[in-house]
């Protein structure tokens, strides 16, 4: 094997790991977005505690979807993970 065939097995070995590397941020933040939506069910929240914290997964939803507007998608991501906490408080 001689030199030019060793660099390119190199460069190609490190552009194959970076496919194989996490996700952008981006995807992350659009799917907890969709998530957090589809958890959001008025009907399931349970008493006055289950509708604050149903309120608080709207106003963090919400925000989280302007961070995505921004291109700020790693506060999106934490917005909209955050909600899909309360999401869950709003059950009981």
């Amino acid at each position: 094997m001689n030199v030019t065939s060793a660099f390119c097995l190199v460069i190609l070995s490190v552009f194959a790991s970076g496919c194989a590397g996490p996700r952008p941020v981006s995807e992350s933040c659009h799917e907890e977005l969709a998530a957090g939506w589809a958890e959001l069910d008025l009907a399931k929240a349970d008493g006055v505690d289950g509708t604050i914290s149903f309120a608080k997964a709207v106003g963090l939803l919400t925000a989280a979807k302007a961070m995505e507007i921004a291109d700020d998608y790693e506060r999106c991501y934490e917005l909209a993970k955050d909600a899909r906490v309360f999401i869950k408080d709003s059950r009981g």
